[in-house]
């Protein structure tokens, strides 16, 4: 003899995915504060980069071009990061980042902010949740890699 289950009745089991409704940390994504923290000194090393690029000049061996599209590119990329910010509710405003005390940033230097900084999103990004912040994160790293490689190019060259 069969029973029918009633709505009364207990279910055997449990949904197969309940992912989305656990505390992100759980599956192993940075929870908001610590995203936060990370878009905050993530900002406050762009913004770094962007002083020592200004702080540079006419001085060296880099051609201003690149040094104009490197400054647009990372202005750009605190814009997104400003943007995902202002929605998740973050902060607003500069966060400290490496400076260059008294003398300019040598070409090393600069490679190695955009190293640092590389490194730093690629760690991260396999802990971000949110597809759309992974993105434009990503383009960030491709952007950065992009200008290690022009940066290289000029130390082969």
């Amino acid at each position: 003899m069969s029973h029918k289950m009633a709505d009364d009745d207990e279910p055997g089991g449990s949904p197969a995915c309940f992912l989305d409704e656990v505390d992100p940390a759980y599956a192993g994504f940075l929870t908001e504060a610590e995203l936060g923290h990370f878009l905050e000194a993530l900002r406050g090393r762009e913004q770094a980069l962007v002083e020592a690029w200004r702080r540079r000049g006419a001085r060296g061996p880099i051609p201003d071009a690149l040094v104009a599209s490197i400054v647009a590119d990372l202005n750009a990329a605190i814009a997104m990061v400003d943007a995902d910010l202002a929605r998740s509710g973050g902060p607003a405003g500069s966060s400290g980042g490496r400076r260059f005390a008294d003398s300019s940033p040598t070409l090393v230097d600069f490679m190695t902010l955009e190293a640092d900084i590389a490194a730093a999103l690629k760690a991260t990004l396999p802990r971000i949740r949110s597809d759309a912040l992974h993105a434009v994160l990503r383009k960030v790293l491709c952007m950065h890699h992009a200008h290690r490689a022009a940066l290289e190019g000029l130390v082969a060259g």
